[in-house]
């Protein structure tokens, strides 16, 4: 392999490989670092922990070729097996542990912590004797296991810290691009769903409705008044009743409906499944929750209130989507205007 041989794509993975290239000075095999290599683009093309987690077990295997390499994950304060590779040529049963604690390496610790015979109870592990764990983040640890007694060498250190490295660059990737995601299509005040995740799932609900032979029941909800709300009060009491209200609509549906910001101080309801009957009631169980609610009493008494419209969707109706969201849009105007009066 030559100097110019084509490395991953992103800046670190590169430059971690040239180091440990040049470090090296030639002790390490072609293939070896060929196989660091294909590990590190594999890792920079994962889309999910588990496909990390799974690369980086199957490269500790292949690039130090020992006994057993394990992902150990952090679950209410205890360290459990996620994944594992090696474990069934050494009749290890489904109880296998590391023989140390874990959860005693400290999260932003980067040092690989080592054992040997002497630090562990060797029935605990069949596999071998002697190993290191690698901490991947807050929440996960690396662990290779050695068939010999001695701890890694110096360059077997060097070559592992390197996967492991590529492993949370990986991991933050992943991270990010979730966090992307769930800004994308989640409204930053209140928490629930927005526009962006209705555009998104609408098709879906209509296809699973037609497939089905269901109804999809919409259901408009807007704040009365509140940009008096904003003007008499102040702008963080008009974020106060968004976000209760959001939290009332959320409280008054089963799990398998939505409910999203539609914009503004307007909500909108998505359920699945439901006759008009079911729709009224759940639009009482929301009324309800709104009167009772304390954060909707302002000061001097004033109460907020909810207007509502409510329109159901066949799939052998003759109106579309959008008609029948403007039909119950215009049905929640008409109930505003009568307050008016």
């Amino acid at each position: 392999m030559t100097m110019n041989k084509e490395y991953p794509k992103k800046g670190q993975e590169a430059q971690g490989l040239i180091r440990l290239r040049r470090a090296s000075e030639g002790s390490l095999s072609e293939d070896l670092i060929e196989r660091i290599r294909n590990a590190a683009m594999e890792l920079q093309q994962c889309r999910s922990k588990g496909e990390v987690y799974r690369i980086c077990t199957e490269a500790g295997i292949s690039i130090l070729n020992e006994a057993c390499s394990s992902i150990f994950v952090n679950d209410n304060g205890k360290m459990k097996q996620a994944v594992s590779l090696g474990r069934e040529l050494h009749n290890c049963d489904i109880d296998c542990t590391p023989g140390i604690d874990l959860t005693e390496l400290s999260p932003s610790s980067e040092s690989p912590s080592y054992f040997t015979s002497g630090d562990r109870q060797e029935y605990l592990c069949p596999a071998g004797t002697a190993g290191a764990c690698f901490r991947l983040g807050e929440d996960a640890v690396f662990q290779i296991i050695l068939t010999r007694s001695q701890v890694l060498e110096n360059m077997e250190t060097m070559v592992m810290e390197l996967l492991v490295e590529f492993a949370r660059q990986g991991l933050k990737r992943i991270s990010l691009k979730h966090q992307l995601v769930h800004q994308s299509f989640h409204d930053q005040l209140t928490g629930i769903h927005n526009r962006n995740y209705f555009n998104r799932i609408i098709e879906f609900e209509e296809l699973r409705a037609k497939r089905m032979g269901s109804s999809i029941g919409f259901i408009m909800v807007d704040v009365d008044n509140f940009k008096r709300v904003n003007e008499k009060y102040d702008y963080q009491s008009g974020d106060h009743v968004l976000v209760e209200v959001a939290s009332i609509l959320e409280n008054s549906m089963r799990t398998t409906d939505t409910v999203l910001r539609y914009g503004g101080d307007e909500f909108l309801l998505i359920l699945t499944g439901m006759t008009m009957n079911h729709c009224h009631r759940v639009e009482a169980r929301i009324n309800k929750a709104v009167e009772k609610s304390n954060v909707l009493h302002m000061q001097g008494g004033e109460r907020v209130t909810v207007s509502m419209g409510q329109a159901l969707w066949t799939p052998d109706a003759r109106e579309t989507i959008d008609e029948t969201l403007a039909r119950a849009d215009s049905i929640m105007c008409e109930k505003k205007n009568l307050k008016k009066r």
